[in-house]
């Protein structure tokens, strides 16, 4: 059992994506992009796993941004305001600057040739069990931010690397990077972050803490590492945001809890109980209402559904890069001449027909030339190929057991989102699909699953051996923006097993 914690969120707001349903347009950006995110001034106790009696924990909110200040100020407590038990007493930052993106809501620490920093001074010592730290990485720096308890560097944990994280964007939202496994070391009246040099910029995003109420957990000892290094940053959302407790326990059940209160409410009429066939149906009735956007729509989602971070499409079949609002189709003779509109599930097998024809969650934008090459073909792994696309993906004799004919295999790094598209796709339309679609060897129209046996053995080895990633979910909820609906085999990324295996 993990530790009880408590959320303190700091939370500079972002702006510029809808709201997930149920928040209104003044959520912040990385509440909406982030769920497995929640700011909440909800609060509980919980159990120590190294006491015999419960340790309390607090509960406060945090939202910084609320504030107007220029490029160059140093934020000051007027910059946000708390909820809750209110903890933070004062702040002081260096070379600590606004965003410059003209929205002055991003907090940056550190100048083009100077290290920054910022502290929180508390009104009280308390007992950390936990900090996550989430944010950008400003233009290209590749930036690398420490922790500071009582002014000091901390021994623990190590700083936490922002270079994998996405360049800020109009559309771009935050990485999941974090802190966590921090060992209560007495108590702590003060916190705050540092980069390790110029040139090192960072843009925080969100900031979560998780603290006792009074001392160390009963027992005397402290959180083990061990225990807390294993919780991903959606888990550190966790028992205070939970509704009563009253979900079974089990997988699918632990990533409810962990997405934020709106996700929830999105799928409160699906039973998680239910598992196999049965639980498909109850997803395929709520996902399968859906505003239709149109075949030329599908641009103006990939706008905010595939930006790369850097102002191109997200291409997963060509390394080559287009730049956003140039995709219109058109002729092409190589590859890198052209963007268009790739239907994962070819759309000859459904008579075009919509909504599936212009449904973004299996629409994606990719080169025309390597869109032409993968044809009609399903998806397998390839044996010889025959045609090798710029970033690896082949067409060729498929090598998977089960199907032998020409297949079209992208690369490991986007197999997941590919299995994880096609398992949205069986689900959503496992009713459309029941009668007068065009033979397709991935599909079983006379099972209740949709899908061949041999394409659920390897779309099910694809979706375990490239996980859920951040690019997947920026675009589910870049998706949800338009659509109105979401693919809940990245929302869930245990779902695939529930239902197929």
């Amino acid at each position: 059992m993990k530790p009880s914690r408590f959320l303190i969120v700091a939370a500079f707001l972002l702006g510029g994506c809808s709201p997930f349903p149920g928040e209104s347009s003044s959520s912040s950006h990385a509440q909406e992009s982030l769920p497995g995110s929640e700011s909440s001034s909800e609060g509980g106790s919980g159990a120590s796993s190294t006491g015999s009696e419960e340790a309390q924990i607090l509960a406060s909110t945090i939202v910084f941004g609320t504030g107007q200040y220029d490029e160059g100020d140093v934020p000051s407590m007027d910059s946000f305001s708390q909820g809750g038990e209110g903890i933070v007493a004062s702040i002081a930052a260096e070379k600590s600057y606004a965003s410059d993106r003209g929205d002055n809501t991003a907090l940056r620490l550190g100048s083009s040739g100077s290290a920054g920093q910022v502290n929180f001074s508390l009104d009280d010592s308390y007992v950390l069990s936990s900090i996550d730290v989430y944010g950008y990485k400003y233009k290209n720096d590749d930036a690398k931010i420490g922790l500071l308890l009582n002014g000091d560097e901390a021994a623990s944990p190590v700083a936490v690397s922002f270079e994998s994280a996405p360049v800020i964007g109009e559309h771009s939202p935050s990485s999941r990077t974090a802190f966590s496994s921090l060992e209560e070391k007495g108590e702590v009246s003060s916190f705050g972050f540092y980069n390790e040099a110029g040139k090192q910029r960072v843009l925080i995003v969100e900031i979560v803490i998780s603290f006792y109420e009074s001392g160390a957990p009963s027992g005397g000892g402290t959180v083990s590492s061990s225990s807390q290094s294993e919780s991903s940053s959606e888990e550190s959302v966790s028992s205070s945001q939970s509704q009563g407790g009253n979900l079974p326990s089990g997988s699918l059940e632990e990533e409810y809890e962990s997405l934020s209160s709106s996700v929830r409410s999105y799928y409160e009429d699906v039973d998680l109980s239910k598992e196999g066939a049965s639980l498909k149906t109850d997803f395929s009735k709520c996902i399968k209402s859906h505003t239709n956007v149109g075949y030329d729509g599908l641009w103006d989602v990939y706008e905010d559904s595939d930006d790369d971070g850097n102002g191109n499409y997200w291409d997963m079949y060509s390394d080559i890069r287009h730049r956003l609002g140039t995709g219109t189709g058109g002729n092409y003779s190589k590859e890198g001449d052209v963007m268009n509109r790739e239907h994962v599930v070819p759309q000859s097998v459904f008579n075009k027909k919509s909504p599936m024809r212009s449904d973004a969650h299996q629409v994606i934008p990719t080169d025309g030339y390597v869109n032409n090459r993968r044809a009609n073909y399903p998806f397998a792994e390839v044996g010889s190929a025959t045609y090798t696309s710029k970033n690896g993906s082949k067409v060729g004799k498929s090598s998977t057991p089960g199907y032998s004919g020409t297949a079209f295999e992208p690369v490991d790094e986007y197999k997941g989102d590919i299995a994880r598209i096609n398992f949205y796709f069986v689900t959503c339309y496992e009713s459309e699909m029941a009668s007068g679609w065009k033979s397709y060897a991935m599909f079983n129209y006379s099972s209740s699953l949709r899908l061949s046996s041999w394409a659920v053995d390897m779309l099910l080895k694809w979706a375990e051996e490239d996980p859920v990633s951040q690019k997947e979910i920026d675009r589910n909820n870049g998706v949800y923006k338009h659509q109105k609906n979401r693919n809940p085999f990245v929302d869930f990324p245990s779902l695939a097993e529930a239902i197929f295996a």
